[in-house]
Order: structure tokens, then sequence, then C-alpha cells
């Protein structure tokens, strides 16, 4: 859940705390992370810590690098060079 509060957060631009807000107020960030209508959320530091560990694991790219390959798995999206293949 951290890695899509996080897309979402840096899509949105928002600060972490607006992040953990939008968590528990915005309907559309529940339905983009699966979240159930009455998750209360969580408090902001979270979103520091979780980058925190991240960088310590050096697995910054973890979250670019999975969504993109799950866009391409749904067919979001073409590798290099295929659409000019086409």
């Amino acid at each position: 859940m951290l890695c899509g509060v996080t897309l979402l957060q840096f899509m949105e631009k928002v600060a972490d705390r607006g992040a953990s807000e939008h968590v528990v107020y915005h309907l559309g960030w529940k339905y983009a992370l699966d979240l159930e209508l009455d998750y209360q959320g969580f408090h902001s530091t979270v979103l520091v810590y979780f980058r925190d560990r991240l960088e310590q694991k050096e697995a910054e790219r973890m979250i670019f690098d999975g969504m993109v390959k799950l866009l391409m798995e749904l067919g979001f999206g073409e590798a290099k060079g295929q659409a000019a293949a086409r």
C-alpha cells in the first residue's frame, strides 16, 4: 500500500501530511489503493520511514520498476522499438 501511496503522492504533488490525509478522505485514493471506505489511515511519518528503508536497502527504484513491469504486463505500454515494428 505504501508503494501506491508514494506513487499517488508523486503524481498529485502532495507532501507527506497531505498524502496521509488523502488516504483517509479522498475516495479516489481509497479506490486506487483498494482500501475499505472506513480505513483510518496512518501517520505521515510512516512515509518518511518507508522511503528511508527503501534507501537503506538500495531499493529506491523498486516502485518505479515494479509499476513499469505491471503496466507492460497489462498492456498499457510497449517495449522500446516495438511501435515502429508494427
